[in-house]
């Protein structure tokens, strides 16, 4: 949840705008992923998913008011999977099918994100990506149990995370770059 703090200043002076259909998946997976780790019993990956809910939750309730409403094919995807993950989870009554769905739509989830990180850097704030990536970090360090329903979310939101804060910083280094004088 603090790693959304510079994401929501940063739409409240207008740097950035979320695709508040973005956030409502990420949401909506998170979601997913809290209640898997609480069904495998995996305290420390669900009170991780808590803020991991909440950050995006919020991000989205602000996006209402300052974000775009972009709906992609990617979006489709990604929530008709995570539902599919639902359902599949309540059929077989497994938590890793639903972690296994999360995975699968969160990485297509990111791909919309990682797009804009790489084309529009100024609009995006680095410092929440990097928050989620320590957060996420500190998740697996905290881990006593490794399973695959407990360290499956932290992992791929470190790597997720990291990887847009690393575009960001990378693409506004070579903007900079090549507006300075020679």
């Amino acid at each position: 949840m603090v790693a959304a703090i510079p994401y929501l200043v940063a739409i409240h002076r207008g740097t950035a705008k979320p695709n508040i259909v973005t956030w409502l998946t990420w949401t909506f997976l998170d979601t997913i992923a809290l209640g898997a780790s609480i069904d495998a019993h995996e305290w420390v990956t669900a009170i991780f998913a808590v803020g991991s809910t909440l950050g995006p939750a919020s991000i989205l309730i602000y996006g209402f008011v300052r974000g775009s409403r972009t709906y992609t094919a990617v979006d489709a995807v990604c929530q008709a999977v995570a539902i599919l993950g639902l359902i599949l989870w309540k059929l077989t009554g497994s938590p890793v099918t639903a972690i296994t769905a999360y995975l699968v739509a969160n990485e297509f989830a990111v791909l919309p994100t990682l797009r804009h990180a790489w084309k529009k850097p100024a609009e995006e704030a680095p410092a929440a990506f990097g928050m989620g990536a320590a957060a996420s970090l500190i998740t697996l360090v905290a881990q006593t149990r490794m399973s695959y329903v407990g360290l499956a979310m932290p992992v791929a939101l470190l790597l997720n995370n990291s990887s847009v804060a690393a575009f960001i910083a990378f693409r506004r280094r070579g903007a900079l770059e090549s507006t300075s004088p020679a």
